[in-house]
């Protein structure tokens, strides 16, 4: 059994359902990309726009110093909150 949990990241086209594709891209500001998918679906005639941002830091510490991100967004992230500690599985109540 794999260990590492795959999660699908792609955009889908909301007309079909489809993976897109990037064609092209800028940077707007430090946090924010916009983008231009056109839908895989030779059939469908998806073309969007797509901006891309960040919106909050989910960690603290030494990582996020080195980043760009407005200390206004880095108070947002929990208290306790680093992606470098994995999360125990919680039991289901009953």
């Amino acid at each position: 059994m794999n260990r590492w949990l795959v999660i699908d990241t792609t955009l889908r086209c909301p007309l079909c359902g489809e993976p897109t594709t990037i064609r092209s891209s800028r940077r707007v500001t430090d946090l924010l990309r916009e983008e231009y998918v056109d839908c895989t679906n030779v059939n469908c005639p998806g073309r969007f726009k797509v901006n891309r941002e960040i919106v909050a830091s989910l960690f603290e510490g030494s990582y996020a110093h080195g980043l760009k991100i407005p200390e206004y967004l880095r108070r947002q992230a929990p208290a306790g909150n680093n992606p470098a500690t994995p999360q125990a599985d919680q039991p289901a109540g009953d």
